[in-house]
């Protein structure tokens, strides 16, 4: 459940060209993003709401654990409620038609 193109979106070219002169780094960076989904991380294995979130944000889960494979509970909670939220309008307006 990864992919083999985790490193798709820098902020510019050079920053690209850069890490392709590094030795390893393209790499490393890579091996660390495949795991950066909700099929990945074991916290989210059972989570209804794993497939709409995409396992969250990793610049949240980095900021709150250090790592962009983390899981910022708090983020994640929220995210939850709005979607329970979501659905319970979708439901309430078909109701009414």
């Amino acid at each position: 459940y990864t992919t083999d193109f985790a490193l798709l979106f820098v902020p510019f070219e050079g920053l690209f060209a850069e890490i392709l002169r590094i030795p390893g780094l393209f790499q490393e960076i890579q091996d660390e993003f495949k795991l950066c989904n909700a099929y990945a991380r074991p916290d989210c294995k059972d989570c209804w709401a794993r497939l709409y979130c995409s396992g969250g944000c990793a610049a949240n889960a980095y900021h709150a654990t250090g790592s962009i494979n983390g899981i910022y509970k708090y983020g994640c909670e929220l995210f939850k409620k709005r979607m329970e939220c979501a659905i319970m309008m979708k439901a309430a307006l078909a109701d009414n038609d």
